[in-house]
């Protein structure tokens, strides 16, 4: 079967799922919404077979002040050229995945020229579903270049989620960034009254030659357990422990230990949801948070799932927190809006307020092109020494079908970024024109 390669849109390189030719039409909008830190090859849905795709793409950028300092107006032009392998084998209870990517990168125009091997990703994952439990393990492996790093890159988990990094304050100047992300989950008792589950997981970011910023190695540890039992079979209860250990570089060491629980009811109009929360940060006050949430399927397809609270961090006063996802398909595309805001422990023990925002249209012109506008903010807001540093990034772009192997883009884009801590607010624009090329097969 041969596959579209709409793999462009927004970020300096880009993945998404991929399409098959026949289903490309309808498909192609939706296409450009998959924006990413890399290129790295999509995984097959299939239920079973093995499954090799390879990417190849090549992109020309102009960027007018890349390391975001105030003031800053020097331009650069940036060449890339990212190849992405991806491989997976499923049978109808494992799943066994690989992804392996990098590009060679080379930019002119600064002080100071490059041309080097970059944002290298390893990514490993294993899953098994049983009859009454599910085992998963997740192993990913990656390195990036602190001054190409943007809202839509840091903000966005690779299973789209939104997660804001507690770092983001300090995510400027120059230097490298690694991360190693290892996790396990177990979760039993599905058919069961009561059910089961596990979660461990350990994350390392290491820093290389940084310059701008007081960016320093750290290590978290976290896992969980939880519970849930079906009181009716529309009405269901649950509860959960967790714990967390920091370690950073010339900072002592933290733990955190929480609660939480929740109730949750099936209706016609959905799912609606209620839970409380507590969590210890080392000896410091205990932070206690509530809410509720409605989750439901919109009619015509999409889905819709909103959810409001409020926490009462250990310094005291209330920050309003929300999480909320909504994907509405459109005829001839697609709009997507989702929002997290919640209250973090930095590494260094501080509590931060943070928010992340993404929301993204796109548009199918005819069977071979599309156009795509996508937005993203960040904020993190120290709430002990009240500075505020947000990030947004607009982006547009144009994509267009070549042949049935190849497409080509066309775009431009601007983050700003406003620190309390700084003199004025940094602005960054850019114009890129991409090709590219995916093969696709199974054996």
């Amino acid at each position: 079967m041969r596959y579209s390669p709409i793999r462009f849109i927004l970020s300096r390189t880009v993945r998404c799922r991929p399409l098959p030719v026949r289903a490309a039409p309808a498909a192609l909008a939706a296409a450009l919404l998959a924006a990413g830190p890399a290129v790295v090859p999509a995984i097959a849905q299939d239920a079973g077979g093995r499954q090799l795709s390879i990417d190849l793409s090549q992109r020309l950028e102009a960027v007018q002040n890349r390391r975001l300092t105030a003031g800053g107006d020097d331009g650069a032009l940036i060449s890339t050229t990212a190849l992405g392998f991806g491989l997976s084998s499923a049978t109808p209870t494992d799943r066994l995945t690989a992804q392996l990517s990098t590009a060679l990168r080379g930019a002119a125009g600064e002080a100071t020229d490059e041309f080097d091997i970059s944002d290298p990703q390893l990514a490993f994952g294993y899953a098994r579903a049983g009859a009454d439990a599910d085992l998963g393990l997740d192993l990913r492996l990656s390195r990036a270049e602190i001054a190409y790093l943007r809202p839509l890159e840091v903000i966005v988990n690779d299973d789209g989620t939104i997660e804001v990094p507690t770092d983001l304050d300090e995510l400027t100047g120059t230097g490298t960034r690694t991360t190693r992300a290892l996790s396990a989950r177990l979760d039993w008792g599905k058919q069961a009254r009561v059910g089961l589950g596990a979660r461990i997981g350990v994350t390392d970011r290491l820093y290389d030659d940084v310059t701008g910023s007081e960016l320093e190695d750290s290590r978290r540890l976290s896992a969980s357990l939880s519970a849930r039992y079906d009181i009716t079979p529309v009405l269901q209860a649950t509860t959960a422990l967790s714990y967390g250990r920091t370690e950073e570089d010339g900072a002592r060491t933290r733990e955190t230990r929480g609660f939480s629980a929740g109730l949750s009811a099936r209706a016609a109009s959905g799912t609606l949801s209620a839970s409380f929360g507590a969590t210890r940060p080392g000896g410091d006050d205990t932070r206690l948070s509530l809410g509720g949430g409605w989750t439901r399927d919109l009619a015509g397809g999409g889905s819709l799932s909103l959810r409001l609270g409020a926490t009462r961090p250990g310094g005291g006063g209330t920050a309003l927190t929300a999480d909320a996802t909504w994907l509405r398909p459109l005829p001839t595309g697609q709009i997507s809006l989702q929002l997290r805001r919640g209250v973090q422990d930095d590494t260094d023990g501080a509590e931060v307020l943070t928010t992340g925002a993404r929301a993204g249209w796109s548009h199918r012109i005819d069977r071979v092109s599309g156009i795509a506008v996508d937005f993203g903010f960040a904020s993190i807001e120290d709430l002990d020494a009240d500075s505020t540093v947000r990030e947004s990034q607009v982006s547009a772009s144009y994509s267009r079908l070549i042949t049935e192997d190849w497409s080509a883009a066309i775009g431009l884009g601007q983050t700003l970024r406003d620190d309390d801590r700084a003199s004025g607010s940094a602005v960054s624009r850019s114009v890129f024109v991409s090709l590219g090329r995916s093969f696709d097969t199974s054996f």
